[in-house]
C-alpha cells in the first residue's frame, strides 16, 4: 500500500513543480507520504491478525517491519522523479529507478539464496534499492537547482491543486495492492509452496514488464501537450502507436519468460506446485499483461487529461470485480492455476475497457473544443 502511494504522489508533485514552489512541494510530500509509512506499520500488525494460525505469521510481518524504516525514502524517490520529469529531464529520471532496479537484481540472489536469509533477504535488498533509488534521484534534482527553501503561504495557495490530483492517483496506486494482497490470500489455501511461487511472480514482474509502466509515464506528458496544441488526431495516434508498443513488448517478453522458465525456476529453487504454478505463469502472462499495459495507458491518458476519478474507478473495478470473483471461481475450478487465470480474465475484461474510454475521452475533449 506504501509503495502504491508514494509512487503516485510524484504525478502531483510534478503539476506543482511546474510553479515556482518546489520547496512547498516537498513539504505537501512528505506530508503525504508520512500517511503512507503509517499505513505500511498499520499493515503489518494487519497481517498479523489476518494470517494468524497458519505458520506465516513470522515470515511474512518479520519481513513487513523492516521496509517501514526506510520508506519516507520512497518520498524522495517518487519527489525526485516528478520534479526531474518536470524539467524535461526524462532520462535522469528514468536512472533514478534505474539504478534501484540494478540492486535489486543483483541482491535478492545473493541475499536471498546465497546467505540464505529468505525474507528478511528480500526485505533488505528493498531497503538497499530504496536509499540508491533516494540518491541517485537527489544528485540529479540538486544538479538542477531545484530545492528551495518551503514557504507557508505558498504551500496553502498549492494545496488545493496538488490534493485534487495526488488523493485520486493515491487511490488508483492503492487497488493494485489490494488485489495482491487478496490473490496471496486465495494462494494461500494451497500451503506456502503456492505463496513462494506467487512472491517470486511478484519480484520479477516489475523486472520483466518494467517497461510498461515506463511507457505509461511517458506517453502523458506527449498527450498532454498534444491536447493543449488542439492535435486531437496525434492523440489518438499516440495511444496506438502506445497500444501497438505495448503488444510487441509483451510478446518478447512473453517468448523470453517462456523459453527461461526452466533456469528461472532452478534458479528460484521452485519444485512441485511452486514450479507448476510458475510455469503457468510464464506462459500466460504476455496475455495478461498486455491487457494490464492497456490500462496503464488509459490511466496515463486521464491523469493527464483532467480526469483521475476515472483511473480511480477502472483500477478499483480490476481490484475489486476484475480479480475476486475471477480469482475464486479459478480456484474452485483449477486450482491455484485457476486463480492466476481467473486474474488474466480480469486484465483482460478492464484493460480493453480502460483503452476504449481513453479513446472516448479523446473524441469528446475534441467536440468540447470545436464546439461554439
Amino acid at each position: 500500500y506504501a509503495a502504491g502511494a508514494l509512487g503516485s504522489l510524484s504525478l502531483a508533485v510534478e503539476f506543482a513543480a511546474r510553479g515556482p514552489a518546489v520547496g512547498g512541494a516537498l513539504v505537501r510530500h512528505l506530508l503525504l507520504s508520512g500517511g503512507a509509512v503509517l499505513m505500511a506499520v498499520c499493515g503489518a500488525v494487519l497481517l498479523s491478525l489476518w494470517r494468524r494460525g497458519q505458520g506465516l505469521v513470522a515470515i511474512l510481518v518479520g519481513g513487513i517491519q523492516v521496509v517501514p524504516a526506510v520508506a519516507l525514502l520512497g518520498a524522495l524517490v517518487a519527489l525526485a522523479s516528478g520534479l526531474l520529469r518536470a524539467v524535461g529531464a526524462a532520462r535522469q529520471a528514468m536512472f533514478v529507478t534505474l539504478g534501484g532496479a540494478l540492486v535489486t537484481v543483483g541482491l535478492d540472489p545473493l541475499l536471498i539464496f546465497g546467505a540464505g536469509l529468505g525474507v528478511d533477504g528480500a526485505a533488505i535488498t528493498t531497503c538497499v534499492a530504496r536509499a540508491t533509488f533516494a540518491l541517485v534521484g537527489w544528485h540529479g534534482v540538486r544538479q538542477h537547482r531545484m530545492l528551495a527553501a518551503p514557504r507557508l503561504a505558498e504551500t496553502l495557495a498549492d494545496a488545493p491543486l496538488v490534493f485534487r490530483i495526488a488523493l485520486p492517483a493515491v487511490l488508483t496506486n492503492l487497488a493494485p495492492s489490494v488485489a495482491s494482497a487478496f490473490l496471496a490470500h486465495v494462494l494461500a489455501r494451497y500451503g506456502a509452496v503456492a505463496v513462494a511461487a506467487n512472491v517470486v511472480i511478484d519480484r520479477l514482474t516489475p523486472v520483466a514488464f518494467g517497461g510498461l509502466f515506463a511507457l505509461s509515464g511517458s506517453i502523458g506528458p506527449i498527450l498532454g501537450q498534444n491536447w493543449g496544441a488542439g492535435r486531437f488526431d496525434r492523440m489518438r495516434g499516440v495511444l496506438r502507436d502506445g497500444a501497438l508498443v505495448t503488444f510487441l513488448y509483451s510478446a518478447i517478453v512473453w517468448a523470453a519468460l517462456v523459453l527461461a522458465r526452466g533456469p528461472l525456476m532452478r534458479l528460484f529453487e521452485l519444485d512441485g506446485v511452486a514450479a507448476d504454478l510458475f510455469g503457468f505463469f510464464c506462459f500466460v502472462s504476455g496475455g495478461v499483461w498486455f491487457f494490464n499495459g492497456l490500462l496503464f495507458l488509459a490511466n496515463a491518458s486521464f491523469n493527464n487529461l483532467g480526469f483521475p476519478i476515472r483511473s480511480t474507478l477502472l483500477n478499483w473495478g480490476r481490484a475489486t470485480l476484475g480479480t475476486m470473483p475471477p480469482a475464486l471461481a479459478g480456484a474452485a475450478l483449477y486450482g491455484p492455476r485457476g486463480v492466476l487465470a481467473g486474474v488474466g480474465i480480469g486484465s483482460l475484461a478492464f484493460g480493453v475497457a480502460g483503452i476504449l474510454m481513453a479513446v472516448r475521452t479523446v473524441t469528446l475533449l475534441e467536440r468540447d473544443a470545436v464546439a461554439p
